[in-house]
């Protein structure tokens, strides 16, 4: 009897602990800005569809053709996602060799495809570009200081390239492709972030995909860093990469993401009454 007297206030203490962290969350959550944009009451699965595992972290849409990554893989399939062509073996070999062996979220931009790309020992994240038109390596890597890369995304007004670490992320990464990948200042943002999978850009705004509690996607200013939003999508797998592209075919939605398993999603806005 002795010992269960000393476990129940263990038991009671443990759940004030989690009752308290959910009381926390909640009241940061609310007081978010929201909806963003002003006509939009939030975020809906417009549909899904199962892919192949392989394609399980990276998209990216070019307007006609979908661009996936897996962790050491390529494709770029029509709109109904059957298969063009496909690179297995994507990652060069002389980065290989030097441990690289996992490839994240992707980005299209002029006829280019971005890659970022970690090594086991996640010291430096290297961007590696790939032709478009059939996905072979351009020549060209980019080394960086980043530990992770998860994912990288470019402002094609501003030709900046965006990227994170993946855990704790205080700010973004900022290169200039005209100037040879040259690290900027980075950009600070308003609220940490935590495992971070995924990133586009989109009328000045970051979409970022983040396999933390409830799988969020958060809106972030691409100016200021300030998180202007956060919707939960609780689609019970991990969060991988995303895109936007809004289709006037009102089951593909505006907003595009997969998981690790095999599904893609496409979402669009709750639009408000009125």
């Amino acid at each position: 009897m002795a010992q269960n007297r000393k476990i129940t206030p263990l038991i009671v203490a443990v759940t004030c602990l989690i009752l308290g962290a959910w009381l926390a969350y909640s009241a940061f959550y609310t007081g978010l800005e929201k909806p963003y944009p002003p006509s939009a009451t939030g975020w809906y699965e417009a549909s899904r569809r199962p892919i192949s595992r392989l394609w399980g972290q990276g998209i990216a849409f070019d307007g006609v053709y979908w661009y996936f990554s897996g962790r050491q893989y390529l494709c770029k399939t029509y709109l109904n996602y059957s298969i063009i062509i496909e690179n297995r073996n994507p990652i060069p070999e002389e980065l290989k060799k030097q441990g690289y062996d996992h490839i994240g979220d992707i980005d299209y931009f002029e006829g280019i495809i971005y890659a970022p790309v970690e090594d086991y020992r996640y010291k430096n994240g290297t961007f590696v570009l790939y032709f478009a038109e059939n996905l072979t390596y351009t020549g060209k890597y980019i080394k960086t200081s980043q530990s992770h890369m998860p994912w990288c995304a470019i402002d094609p007004e501003t030709q900046l390239l965006y990227s994170s670490e993946f855990d704790n992320v205080r700010s973004l990464y900022v290169y200039d492709l005209k100037k040879d990948f040259r690290r900027l200042k980075d950009l600070p943002l308003s609220q940490t972030l935590h495992r971070v999978q995924g990133g586009t850009i989109h009328n000045g705004l970051f979409y970022l995909s983040c396999d933390d509690f409830g799988e969020l996607l958060y809106i972030v200013d691409i100016k200021t860093g300030k998180v202007l939003d956060s919707s939960a999508t609780n689609i019970g797998w991990e969060m991988e990469g995303l895109t936007i592209y809004r289709f006037e075919n009102a089951s593909l939605g505006i907003l595009h993401f997969i998981d690790h398993v095999k599904n893609i999603y496409h979402y669009s806005f709750k639009e408000a009454a009125g």
